[in-house]
């Protein structure tokens, strides 16, 4: 980072660490390029396909037991839909095999460290205690004697105070809460400082557009999660990134441009 021969820095990883990058890299003036955090919400609106929109999400949200930067992690549930996509997501939720990743069997393996699990139980904890339901898991898997091994954990009308609601969990933990107006969800959508990626279903074209345009992410998946792609750019906005990764444009982050005006015979004076 002090060398003046490096002058370009790209990461992945985690907010707090991009910052202290970004700090470093101002005393040799480098470029950078940072794909930081994300807490992605995931807004379910009453027109989806509500089973088929549940049974997605369980397999995104608990893939790489959720540890993943655009895992869904803040469930917005429109209030005439919740409970049907709460029974269809907890019954995908009990289906998940813990173990050993090498299996076969298995369907989510451990966390990376022993901090991200007392992460977990402490935003956990927290959601409880300003009122949320525990519906299922919520500590170390009990079953599993070594590793570090969180339970797949779906919690229900979780209140906007809640940590989990603006910390990013990078967890198997699920956050459910409703809304009745979809205005209100994009606005508590976009209230944590992350803005990486941001989930909805609806099948109405209209209001596709209007999530597309009003959630503050950079990337917005309808219907769908796959957001990464070679030929389109994977960005973030607010604190979860500056520059882009992928498609064709990501080039302009390593090159430099150079503007020469050249005169072949010297203008009069």
């Amino acid at each position: 980072m002090d060398s003046d021969a490096v002058r370009k820095i790209s990461f992945t990883g985690s907010t707090r660490v991009g910052r202290l990058l970004m700090a470093q890299s101002a005393k040799t003036v480098k470029r950078v390029s940072m794909e930081l955090g994300g807490h992605a919400p995931l807004i379910i609106c009453p027109d989806a396909d509500v089973p088929a929109a549940a049974k997605l999400a369980a397999k995104f949200k608990f893939m790489n037991t959720g540890q993943i930067c655009g895992s869904p992690s803040r469930f917005f549930l429109h209030e005439a839909v919740a409970n049907e996509f709460t029974d269809v997501f907890m019954a995908e939720a009990e289906k998940v095999q813990m173990g050993d990743p090498m299996s076969a069997a298995t369907t989510m393996g451990p966390m990376a460290s022993p901090a991200q699990l007392d992460k977990l139980e402490r935003l956990v904890s927290d959601a409880v205690e300003r009122g949320a339901t525990l519906l299922l898991g919520g500590t170390r898997a009990r079953e599993q004697n070594k590793g570090f091994f969180f339970a797949p954990t779906v919690l229900e009308n979780v209140t906007d105070d809640a940590e989990i609601m603006s910390e990013e969990p990078f967890g198997p933990v699920a956050s459910l809460t409703t809304y009745s107006d979809l205005g209100d969800a994009i606005t508590r959508a976009n209230s944590t400082q992350y803005g990486l990626a941001a989930y909805a279903f609806t099948r109405s074209e209209v209001v596709a557009r209007r999530l597309s345009a009003e959630l503050q992410s950079g990337m917005v998946g309808i219907n769908n999660f796959l957001l990464s792609h070679y030929e389109a750019p994977f960005s973030g906005v607010k604190h979860s990134g500056v520059g882009i990764e992928g498609g064709q444009m990501v080039i302009n982050e390593y090159l430099t441009f150079k503007t020469t005006h050249a005169e072949f015979e010297v203008p009069a004076a």
